[in-house]
Order: C-alpha cells, then structure tokens, then sequence
C-alpha cells in the first residue's frame, strides 16, 4: 500500500507543478482531467490491481479524498482483517508528508487528506483522515 501511496503522491505533484498559476485551493488549480490522469496511473500499479478495482479522488478547496474501491466480495474475517491492517499502517504519517510536501511545492497546505476504502458492494469498509 506504501507503494501505492508513494506512486500516486509523485504523479500528483509532478502534475500539480505543472498547473496554471492562480487560484488560492487546490480545487482550482487542478483539472478533472489531471485528477483522472492521476488515477489511470495508480491503475496500472500491478499491487493496486490485485486488490481494487478503481480509485477515484475528490477534491473539494483544500480537503482531498482518495477513494479505494476493492475488486472482490470479501468475507467478514478477510474484511476485518484489511481493516485492522489499514488502521495499524503507517497512513496517517504518509498523509502528514504529504501535507508538508503539497505545502512546500505549491504554497497551499491541504487542510484534510482522507482515504476511504469500500467493500465490494460500495459500503465504505475504514476511513483515515488527517
């Protein structure tokens, strides 16, 4: 998942870099179809593939959200499990970077970064936010 992380956070800067100067939030200086670039490439990260289905990432002024979508009808133990695990990762720190690294390459420091990740039927399954 780090992987994951690292990979869409370095395409999303490289593109972020190269947005028209103006506006104050990241929502107006970023287009719809930067944000769906930044998605197909997550997309063909192989580690992504073997457990989601699609990425999608929202943004709303300042606040972004990155929303995992997992490709597969997980029973109640394999769900309980992927929760844990998220909750006990390093997320939280990986967002407090990227805050900092938003911050210092485009002078706008996100005010919320949230990854939701949904079951198979689309029921959000963990949130970690910072």
């Amino acid at each position: 998942m780090r992987k994951t992380v690292s990979a869409f956070l370095a395409v999303f800067m490289c593109l972020f870099l190269f947005t028209a100067c103006g506006g104050r939030t990241i929502e107006e200086r970023i287009s719809k179809a930067q944000l769906q670039k930044m998605c197909d490439e997550v997309k063909s990260d192989p580690q992504f593939k073997s457990v989601f289905s699609d990425v999608k990432v929202e943004v709303e002024g300042n606040n972004i959200t990155y929303e995992y979508y997992i490709k597969v009808d997980w029973d109640s133990m394999q769900m309980t499990a992927f929760k844990t695990a998220v909750q006990n990762s390093d997320l939280k720190d990986e967002i407090a970077k990227l805050k900092d690294q938003f911050e210092k390459q485009s002078g706008i420091r996100p005010e919320k970064i949230t990854y939701k990740y949904y079951t198979y039927h689309d029921e959000i399954l963990v949130t970690v936010e910072g």
